[in-house]
């Protein structure tokens, strides 16, 4: 058969799907006339999707073809460029420190390179002598200047600065000349580790520099990171200073630039400042987008001003709607986090409430419609579905970090009836959503659970014990279904069961239930350690008492509460969920 025709490997490579690259595959091992650049898009294909054994597996297929049929796919600088990429992001930098050692031994510079030369038998050996089982012995072709920014990076990313600023000198022994993402990705790393003279210094010398090299000139990227690190430890003016250099220097601010100065003025607790940034921006660009938004909505809520808030949530509904912006859950989130934080939990539940109500009727609708495509009753959309569709577009789906934000806000809520409504929360984000729950989410909902009544009347308001219990049982089989291993669940388990009998008034179930989770714990270990000839339980022979409830009070749990830091870090974390 014919050859895929140019550029349709490196469009299923760009796909980034590891089915949509073993179908690429396919198409070399049929005989379709493969060369370099076939097996180097799939090469780095397959690194960047995380396939390091592949990788390496293609490389010595690719040496192999090249010796036995003749076929110009011989490995180069391209190939060991991917190949020294896929180790970094493995995460084994010293690997890929060695694949650099054998590429700058294989007898030509950068400046001199030419098609690479065969790797041989010995390009394929995977010698025990030099480390790990993923970093061959030979590399075909020097790396240029790709593979070297792969490994400064890296090691920048990972505290190495003094290894990842010899890189420099390394480079040029090679016949590498540093550019700016060199540099940039230095000054990343100092920013990270707090060493911002030597963050400026690297800068001040790009600056320097850049008059005799353009390459080495700071670009957009660059000056993000300085504004990015300036704003981070509070140094507002010096960051706006850094914007003033860029426009000198000819490059205009772009939207990430900007938001990161909004970041700092919100930080900085001046949001008069952010709203007119905002209204520069509307009116001279770059236009704002979803994070701008979001981080003005934060801004707004730690604020207190929630009108201009739900002004600025509304504009991004209606930018959503015309297409402007892309859908985000984050604005949703910043907007929910907003309404909690000013007491109104009434208006982040029926925003909510009106997402869920729109899903659901956009889903009727369109299943509604495809039975009556079934029978030939029509083909038109109902106007229903594509009002709830218009609905679904315009804010961004709740995820974890929504119902989170909710059933927190519930727990810690007066009101008699928030540990049924969080319950109700729970299935909805469950079975309408499919949101898997985390740690953070289980303890916010238990709690809601446990303080569903006043702690002075525990029977009369609210959930009853019974159903407590009953509450409580279902989100931990929940759990037991999503496969959370036992120590999870004993985890959350333990503090809310315990503050429920001490809720009820019943301390001495409390104290039981404490001791024989303790039994169990202790019988668990004892078991592991006879298997493994573990080590000595000190607690256990001691006859100390490793139990901590977690609750403050009388039906009060707050495991959370004297966290430092736990707001800032919430959307963070969830969000990788």
């Amino acid at each position: 058969g014919a050859a895929p025709a140019d550029g349709t490997a490196s469009m299923l490579m760009e796909t980034g799907e590891a089915g949509v690259l073993a179908d690429a595959y396919e198409w070399l091992v049929r005989g379709l006339a493969p060369d370099s650049r076939s097996y180097n898009t799939l090469i780095k294909g397959y690194g960047q999707a995380g396939h390091l054994e592949v990788t390496l597996a293609l490389r010595a297929e690719m040496a192999a073809v090249a010796r036995t049929t003749g076929a110009r796919c011989w490995p180069n600088s391209v190939t060991v460029n991917s190949i020294i990429g896929a180790t970094v992001s493995s995460g084994d930098l010293d690997a890929a420190l060695r694949l650099l050692d054998d590429a700058e031994r294989s007898g030509a510079t950068a400046a001199g390179r030419g098609r690479g030369v065969d790797a041989g038998a010995t390009g394929n050996r995977v010698p025990g002598r030099r480390g790990t089982a993923n970093c061959p012995l030979f590399m075909p072709a020097p790396a240029t200047a790709e593979g070297y920014t792969c490994v400064l990076t890296g090691l920048a990313s990972a505290g190495r600065m003094k290894e990842a600023t010899a890189m420099l000198e390394r480079m040029r022994a090679a016949g590498v000349r540093p550019n700016a993402a060199h540099y940039t990705a230095l000054i990343s790393g100092c920013m990270a580790r707090k060493r911002y003279d030597d963050a400026w210094t690297l800068f001040r010398s790009m600056q320097a520099g850049g008059q005799a090299a353009p390459k080495l000139r700071p670009n957009h990227v660059t000056y993000n990171v300085m504004i990015t690190g300036e704003c981070k430890r509070g140094y507002l003016s010096s960051a706006t200073g850094i914007v003033e250099q860029m426009r000198e220097r000819g490059l205009t601010p772009d939207t990430v630039t900007l938001n990161v100065i909004m970041q700092g003025m919100v930080k900085a607790g001046d949001l008069s400042a952010a709203l007119a940034l905002l209204e520069s921006m509307d009116r001279n660009g770059p236009q704002p987008d979803q994070t701008t938004l979001a981080v003005l909505i934060g801004g707004c809520g730690h604020a207190g001003e929630l009108g201009t808030a739900a002004e600025l949530f509304d504009r991004s509904r209606r930018g959503t709607a015309r297409g402007d912006l892309s859908r985000d859950t984050v604005i949703l989130n910043a907007f929910l986090k907003a309404c909690v934080q000013n007491g109104d939990v009434k208006m982040a539940l029926d925003l909510v409430m009106d997402i869920v109500a729109a899903t659901q009727e956009a889903r009727q609708q369109l299943a509604r419609h495809k039975g009556q495509g079934a029978k030939g009753q029509g083909d038109s959309i109902p106007k229903e579905a594509v009002a709830a569709a218009a609905v679904l577009r315009s804010v961004g789906a709740p995820d974890v970090v929504s119902y989170s934000t909710l059933i927190r806000a519930l727990s810690t809520s007066p009101n008699p009836n928030a540990g049924r409504r969080a319950i109700a929360l729970y299935r909805e984000m469950r079975e309408i959503f499919n949101i898997k729950p985390d740690r953070r989410l289980v303890d916010a909902i238990l709690t809601a659970v446990v303080n569903s009544a006043d702690e002075k009347r525990p029977f009369i308001l609210g959930l009853g014990k019974d159903e407590k219990e009953e509450r409580i049982t279902e989100v931990l089989a929940d759990l037991r279904a999503l496969g959370w291993a036992d120590s999870e669940i004993e985890a959350s388990e333990l503090p809310a069961r315990t503050a429920l009998a001490a809720t009820s008034g019943e301390l001495s179930l409390a104290t039981v239930e404490a001791r024989r989770r303790q039994e169990r714990t202790q019988r668990r270990r004892e078991g592991q350690r006879d298997s493994t000839g573990g080590h000595r339980d000190i607690f256990a022979e001691k006859g100390w008492n490793k139990v901590d409830s977690g609750f403050g009070g009388p039906g009060r749990m707050k495991w959370w509460s004297d966290v430092e830091g736990e707001e800032g870090g919430e959307g963070k974390g969830s969000r990788g969920s």
